[in-house]
């Protein structure tokens, strides 16, 4: 599948997931093996990265039912992970999904180092520094660590705090997402 192919499938998917975005993170897709999103909400980017790899996806699906309304869609038992099913299906093979918050799981993992790790959860400096951390032994040397909304103070204060390295802020995007890794 072609880069204009796979994004035509998700334009439809709610979410804020732009073709920017999608732009800036498509290389890092095509040269990772183990790739790994946290925050996957209905599943936009989710389906984007699984257009052309395997994608672990973190999130608990609950808790979100004031953003769901933002997009039109509403669920009465603070449970969306039914729409994370709807819109991702067509490559549910390749989507292995761990229904949990992340720094649930990232003390256990107990899988392949991270090539990618795409941060698009909680929007707070405390979830975004303890995912960078916690995340960090579990990384690929040199790999990538790709933060969406950068441009909210509380995750670039986060990230700034983590002492991460800061290798691009993709301007082009509304979102301004930031490229890391721990290695030069």
């Amino acid at each position: 599948m072609n880069f204009q192919v796979a994004y035509s499938k998700i334009e439809k998917i709610p979410g804020w997931f732009s073709i920017e975005d999608a732009e800036a993170i498509f290389p890092l897709i095509l040269k990772s093996k183990k790739i790994v999103e946290v925050g996957s909400f209905i599943g936009k980017s989710s389906m984007f990265i699984s257009s052309f790899k395997n994608i672990t996806c973190i999130d608990s699906w609950t808790g979100m039912n004031k953003k769901l309304l933002t997009v039109g869609l509403k669920c009465e038992e603070d449970d969306y992970y039914d729409f994370f099913k709807q819109f991702t299906f067509e490559h549910k093979e390749k989507i292995t999904t761990i229904r949990s918050l992340d720094k649930e799981v990232f003390n256990n993992w107990s899988e392949a180092k991270i090539d990618l790790l795409f941060l698009d959860h909680a929007h707070t400096y405390d979830s975004v520094y303890e995912s960078l951390i916690g995340w960090k032994p579990h990384m690929q040397k040199f790999g990538k660590i790709f933060i969406h909304d950068g441009n909210w103070i509380q995750v670039k204060n986060a990230i700034d705090d983590s002492k991460i390295n800061q290798l691009k802020i993709y301007k082009k995007s509304v979102f301004e997402p930031i490229l890391c890794s721990w290695d030069n």
